[in-house]
Order: structure tokens, then sequence, then C-alpha cells
């Protein structure tokens, strides 16, 4: 049945969604760029680590599936063009999985 997601749950949902060439999830991964909810619509977009990313359709597609079967908001996927994806941007479960250090402090 479908039900009006909360952005936790929404991202609890992500976070099943992997990114088959780095092993990591796409919330982990830090591929989420922007996220927003209301009782109506799902707007996400997407940064992916390289524009040329072969598999950014298939993720799309895997994500655009999950959230429209689970979801009974309207659900809009977008790719972020203009950004460009750092290390920066992975969480600490993804750093730690890749083996990147913590960030220094600034």
């Amino acid at each position: 049945m479908k039900t009006i997601l909360t952005r936790d749950e929404i991202l609890a949902l992500l976070a099943t969604v992997e990114d088959p060439e780095i092993g990591l999830n796409i919330v982990d991964l830090g591929l989420v760029y922007a996220l927003d909810v209301s009782d109506a619509r799902i707007a996400l977009r997407l940064l992916f680590t390289a524009q040329a990313c072969p598999l950014r359709q298939l993720i799309v597609q895997w994500t655009s599936d999950l959230l429209t079967a689970r979801a009974a908001q309207t659900v809009a996927i977008a790719l972020e063009e203009e950004a460009v994806w750092t290390p920066d941007r992975l969480t600490p479960a993804g750093r730690e999985a890749l083996g990147y250090p913590a960030p220094a402090p600034v």
C-alpha cells in the first residue's frame, strides 16, 4: 500500500539503492544532493561522482521505481549538472566503508 512518506522514511529507502560500481548506497555515497518532501510531492536531485557515470540512468530508474512503488506522493527526480561531487559529500559511514579519513576540522 502506498503511503505519504516522511523525509526520514525516504532516506531509509534511498539507503537501499546501491551504486554497483562502488558498492555503497547512494545516501552514504553523498549522491542525494537535494530532497524536498511534501504531502503531495517528493523532489529528489541526484549528484553523481562523474558526469559521464555509465550507470546513472540505471540508478535513477531503480530510485524512481522504489519511490513510486512506496510513496503516495508524486516523485520527481532530476540530475544535478552544475555541482561537482567530492569525497566531502560522503557520510561518516561512507568514509569508513571506502577508507577515507575524517575531514580535517575547519
